[in-house]
């Protein structure tokens, strides 16, 4: 992995190429609002069936993540959240990876509180129901946390990440539309202040004295990787 740019690049050749975020505790970060949004800035190369963007989780059988899409293939793009073995499977037909490969802007929002997953890409949205009490956000494991990786013996990502955010939230219809439109490095109702973790991880805060309107009030609730 090589950085420039702003961006990390991954080859897709394995060993080292891929991001490791470390045990992210989903299920701590969706006990907020009882959801999650996972949120990115990727320009993608041509990736083999399976090779994820992100996946979080323990092993096999308790995690969330996403697929890419080969852009010579047919598969979509894909939204999975795994309990106990068990798979709700995704499916949007609007690759990530663009020929040829451009920057898109993607938001992956698994919120259990509405039962529901959400992927937009460029800001074309699909939503599609799930048993949000059967799988739980609460039961997504906390062992690992990759971009780029799969828990399986899957194809690496090739391509690069200029931007990934976690938010402790299901972003709305405005808020991705607001996000898109200011593109990566950009927070606008925040400020952000560098955390202990290092340099490439920041919490952000509010700008103001008070959130804006419509916003919950919280101190932190979206972590930034840029």
């Amino acid at each position: 992995m090589t950085f420039s740019g702003g961006a990390a690049n991954l080859d897709g050749v394995g060993g080292q190429s891929y991001i490791d975020l470390g045990g992210n505790d989903i299920a701590s970060i969706a006990a907020v609002n009882n959801a999650v949004t996972i949120e990115a800035w990727c320009t993608l190369e041509s990736n083999g069936y399976w090779a994820r963007l992100f996946v979080f989780g323990s092993g096999t059988a308790n995690s969330i993540f996403q697929n890419t899409a080969d852009p010579f293939g047919d598969q979509a793009s894909r939204l999975v959240i795994a309990n106990g073995g068990e798979q709700v499977l995704f499916n949007f037909n609007n690759p990530l990876a663009k020929n040829p490969p451009r920057q898109v802007h993607t938001v992956a929002i698994f919120d259990a509180a509405a039962g529901t997953m959400t992927l937009s890409i460029d800001g074309i949205s699909a939503t599609q129901a799930y048993d949000s009490v059967f799988r739980p956000l609460t039961e997504v494991g906390a062992d690992f946390g990759y971009i780029g990786k799969s828990m399986y013996d899957d194809p690496y990502l090739k391509g690069s990440i200029t931007e990934f955010r976690l938010w402790n939230k299901a972003l709305t219809a405005t808020d991705i539309a607001r996000y898109d439109a200011f593109g990566p490095d950009t927070l606008p109702e925040y400020s952000l202040t560098s955390s202990a973790t290092g340099p490439w991880t920041a919490a952000a805060t509010w700008a103001g004295t008070a959130p804006p309107s419509g916003y919950p009030d919280t101190s932190t609730e979206v972590t930034s990787t840029n």
